[in-house]
């Protein structure tokens, strides 16, 4: 029993470990001239030129190709302070003000929105300014409701914070056919989980150790 439970505890602190180093604050600066944190999320992209208004925006900033819907947007007045809500999207600045630079603050998302979605991302666009990028986009950690950002325009020419919008969708689910004889028929079959199956196994190689040892030590008693 010794041996099960060190694999058992050594195999949650591996899936712990794993989960814990992706998802973090992602910071976007593709260039000396604007630069945006966010966490926790997973990924960041960001684009010129472009305002991220809908799905079709999206999809070209990530490289994805998903239905997203659109579930918070804030766009402020210049000057605005504090906490603004809309829809399902909360975003409140501890320092600076819409319309400036720099700024930092929170956001947060009511919990319903993973109760319909499997992935979410925040976006952030800039005012007008000669600075590069516009944009910034990040998929944010699955099931994360609340983190912390930051925004600044580097070389000061210009492009303060002009808004936060929040998306959802749910990506088609990877499936596998098999056929059927008889009236079972065919049918989609999920993807097994190669990890679990993995540590199934290395629990079922441990525990048919053990049994063997102690089977051994009671016949040569």
């Amino acid at each position: 029993m010794r041996t099960m439970w060190k694999i058992g505890v050594a195999a949650l602190l591996f899936g712990l470990s794993v989960s814990s180093a992706q998802a973090a604050a992602i910071t976007c600066q593709p260039s000396d001239e604007r630069v945006a944190t966010l966490a926790s999320a997973t990924s960041c992209e960001t684009a010129n030129g472009l305002v991220i208004n809908g799905s079709t925006d999206l999809n070209t900033v990530l490289g994805t190709n998903y239905a997203w819907v659109a579930e918070g947007t804030l766009s402020p007045a210049a000057d605005t302070t504090g906490t603004l809500i809309d829809d399902l999207l909360t975003i409140t600045l501890l320092t600076g003000s819409w319309g400036h630079s720099p700024v930092t603050g929170t956001w947060a998302i009511d919990p319903s929105f993973w109760q319909t979605y499997g992935i979410g991302a925040i976006t952030l666009h800039v005012g007008e300014g000669q600075g590069d990028p516009d944009a910034f986009a990040w998929l944010i950690t699955p099931g994360e409701t609340a983190g912390t950002f930051s925004y600044e325009d580097l070389d000061h020419t210009g492009g303060g914070l002009s808004n936060f919008r929040l998306f959802g969708t749910e990506p088609p689910t990877t499936t596998t056919t098999t056929t059927t004889t008889g009236s079972g028929g065919a049918g989609n079959v999920p993807e097994p989980n190669t990890g679990l199956l993995s540590l199934v196994g290395m629990l079922s190689v441990g525990g048919a150790r053990l049994w063997s040892r102690r089977s051994t030590a009671q016949k040569a008693r």
